[in-house]
């Protein structure tokens, strides 16, 4: 056993130091450091972090969905311009965690306008991203926009609903920092 495994452990280092050294570009999949990309990662995640503040401060006239759509608009045309990047740079790591981060947001939406989260929409994104598909919860959520009726645009976001909402968002843009700045170091 032990003759397998350590000439098995000396290719694994190899491969490992080969990979630092030719750095992120040499990975299928993963483009090397871009900072547009950092840049703009950080300033989504400022926005949203603004935006979920914002609403937790408002009293309850102007938590509102009326009072947000566009934020929502804002923030969802920046990640689809981050998304347009990774496509571009044929980064397909990047282009699933931003996905991923768009699912979010659209989850967002359904639950601010549906008023919590009895909205059948967000629950359905919900089990594809829990379920691993995140392509699929992505091509899901490209049904479902910011445009309301009268009685969604008055829906309030329940402030507990809300705060689980910012967290799994602002975690999942922070994976994204992590991976770019990650590629910067190489």
């Amino acid at each position: 056993m032990t003759f397998i495994r350590q000439p098995l452990a000396t290719i694994v280092v190899c491969l490992l130091l080969a990979s630092c050294f030719m750095g992120c570009s040499g990975i299928p999949g993963v483009s090397p450091y871009d900072a547009w990309t950092d840049k703009q990662v950080t300033t989504i995640n400022g926005k949203v972090q603004k935006f979920f503040i914002k609403m937790a401060g408002s009293d309850d006239e102007h938590k509102k969905y009326k009072h947000h759509k566009a934020g929502y608009e804002d923030i969802l045309i920046d990640l689809e311009a981050l998304l347009t990047r990774a496509d571009a740079r044929q980064d397909t790591e990047m282009m699933s965690q931003v996905r991923r981060c768009i699912v979010y947001w659209k989850q967002a939406i359904l639950v601010h306008k549906a008023g919590g989260s009895d909205s059948p929409e967000a629950s359905q994104l919900a089990d594809l991203i829990a379920a691993g598909k995140v392509e699929e919860a992505y091509k899901v959520s490209t049904r479902f926009h910011t445009d309301a009726d009268p009685k969604q645009m008055d829906a309030k976001y329940p402030d507990a609903e809300r705060q689980v909402d910012a967290d799994t968002l602002l975690q999942a843009l922070r994976l994204l920092m992590r991976v770019e700045m990650a590629k910067q170091t190489r």
